[in-house]
């Protein structure tokens, strides 16, 4: 089955340059140029994964991520200027999947929604199981996919937040050097 990614950008050549890599690699893309074409998108043709830009005119990206996160648990990795610190730690508790700043590489780019589609793991059995560690989950400026899969809860253990991780809702506690993320 074919992964489909909604690409959403104000910028045409942007989203063009975009689909090319993506086609490429055999994504289906999806384009929006704003924030309510990209909601109502999102709601009709259930894209399997959204490439964000937070600088959209109308509805802005943050408010695009807060409402497709409401919707469900659909992977985002952000694409914007905005490159502080403090933007992408705000990025990444919206809830991103991945964060990464303009100007990028297209190919690095195709290499995260890769990973992003794969629930931030590797879900291949001849790969490994992708592993985190703890020190880097306690981080703010943390940018690892699987930092929105798995935290601490207030029980001490590791508490998943994917669809996937819905179905192993409890773990034992990991080890004080790893979490998990399978």
């Amino acid at each position: 089955m074919t992964t489909t990614v909604l690409v959403v950008d104000d910028e045409k050549k942007l989203r063009s340059l975009l689909r090319e890599y993506l086609e490429r690699e055999g994504y289906a893309v999806l384009e929006a140029a704003d924030g309510q074409m990209a909601l109502d998108l999102a709601r009709a043709a259930r894209p399997d994964l959204v490439v964000l830009d937070l600088g959209l005119p109308g509805l802005p990206g943050d408010e695009v991520a807060r409402l497709l996160r409401k919707d469900g648990d659909l992977p985002i990795v952000m694409l914007t200027a905005k490159a502080s610190e403090n933007d992408r730690v705000a990025g990444l508790r919206l809830g991103a999947d991945d964060y990464v700043v303009k100007p990028f590489s297209p190919r690095e780019l195709v290499a995260r929604v890769e990973a992003a589609a794969m629930g931030g793991c590797a879900s291949t059995p001849s790969a490994a199981k992708c592993a985190v560690t703890a020190r880097s989950l306690s981080s703010p400026a943390v940018s690892s996919t699987c930092s929105r899969r798995w935290r601490r809860g207030p029980d001490g253990r590791g508490h998943g937040s994917s669809s996937a991780a819905a179905s192993r809702a409890t773990r034992s506690t990991p080890t004080s050097e790893q979490l998990m993320c399978t």
